[in-house]
């Protein structure tokens, strides 16, 4: 190529006669990292808007990271049964698993009655809070009663389907029931819907599982 050539025009000095075809290409301005960030940023707009998308990034990620945290915090919290007698004595540590099945969680009260060999725990609400139940949680609850349920026969529990459209009916996957005096874990598995439309409707009556069902 000719040193006459321009951007418009090249010229060339090769003697065959075949086809040929040129382009010409601009490189663009390179950033110099070493000497790049020793200048005010607002000369130059490139590092300016590169420094404000990272710094964005950044702040986009630790809210999400947070969120996220503050999430978990709350699958994880131990509450409280809204009608423990803090007198109470016997302590249970009772949790929910609901199921992982599209629009398996509940808005709808959920209420229980726990049953053992000695007595039984008569009507106990979880919570009046609407959001307990969601698809695929975990909720954990600490219930006092006043006297040794002894070893534990059943669980009876059911809803109110005071939920709205789709969140009335709820998929229960199981319940684990750890007495905090003996240390002896119970397990009820379900594994089915409380629905309305569901054959067994909304309540369940469900034996303590043997060894042979876990």
């Amino acid at each position: 190529v000719s040193p006459k050539s321009s951007l418009t025009e090249t010229v060339c000095l090769c003697n065959h006669l075949t086809m040929f075809a040129t382009d010409a290409f601009v490189p663009p301005n390179s950033i110099n990292f070493a000497t790049v960030f020793s200048k005010p940023l607002h000369t130059s707009g490139i590092v300016l808007s590169t420094v404000i998308f990272l710094w964005l990034i950044l702040f986009v990620a630790m809210v999400y990271a947070r969120l996220e945290d503050i999430k978990d915090r709350k699958k994880w919290v131990t509450s409280s049964l809204p009608d423990d007698n803090p007198h109470d004595q016997f302590k249970y540590e009772i949790t929910v698993y609901t199921g992982t099945a599209r629009k398996a969680g509940t808005r709808s009260k959920v209420a229980f009655l726990l049953g053992g060999e000695k007595t039984d725990t008569g009507v106990r609400i979880f919570d009046d809070r609407k959001d307990l139940f969601k698809a695929g949680s975990v909720n954990k609850f600490l219930m006092s009663t006043p006297r040794d349920l002894g070893t534990l026969t059943h669980m009876r529990i059911w809803h109110d389907n005071s939920g709205k459209w789709e969140q009335a009916s709820w998929f229960l996957q199981r319940v684990k029931v750890h007495d905090l005096q003996t240390e002896q874990i119970s397990q009820f598995l379900c594994n089915g819907w409380l629905a309305v439309e569901d054959p067994e409707g909304i309540d369940r009556v469900i034996p303590v599982a043997s060894p042979d069902e876990l």
